[in-house]
């Protein structure tokens, strides 16, 4: 009967664990394209007014930022720098396969940087500029929408792996 109880608490533990992970992945989602959206701001800036190079800005993001961002942006600025990349864009590529990949953004938003690292590399520095705004711009809706169905989400996830759980207790006992 122990055995029975003590089990039945782990099943429901675990489903309700996955719950909320799955429930913290969104929030840490939408942290990083925050984060991420004040840095391009940064870079933004740094290419507008500093005349900052792509790689010294990058580098520049790199020692201001910590964490996934850091690896990225300096990963950024080592293929553009050693000239490990054909282009800008493959340089966004590499970086974000090695330094994003684990992380909670999902294919959609590296996709979206990926593309901002194809419109980088090919313009002068005012459609460069203009390039960093179509990003911010479509950061700032993305985070708008994921912020407005944020509760909702989060709150169907945790409720879910709590519901699975006692749905799994049900069909055990």
């Amino acid at each position: 009967m122990i055995i029975r109880v003590m089990g039945s608490i782990a099943v429901l533990a675990a489903c309700g664990g996955f719950g909320f992970y799955f429930g913290g992945e969104i929030e840490r989602r939408i942290r990083l394209l925050r984060q991420l959206r004040s840095s391009v701001l940064v870079l933004r800036g740094d290419v507008r007014y500093l005349r900052s190079s792509l790689p010294e800005a990058f580098e520049a993001a790199a020692a201001r930022e910590q964490g996934e961002l850091s690896m990225f942006f300096s990963g950024l600025a080592e293929q553009l720098n050693g000239r490990l990349a054909q282009s800008p864009e493959e340089a966004f590529r590499n970086a974000s396969q090695k330094a994003l990949s684990d992380t909670a953004l999902r294919q959609q938003d590296i996709a979206m940087l990926i593309r901002l690292g194809s419109m980088l590399g090919q313009m002068d520095a005012d459609m460069q500029q203009n390039a960093f705004d179509w990003y911010l711009e479509q950061l700032k809706e993305l985070t708008e929408t994921l912020c407005a169905e944020e509760k909702k989400h989060v709150t169907l996830s945790k409720s879910l792996g709590i519901l699975a759980g006692i749905f799994l207790l049900v069909i055990l006992l």
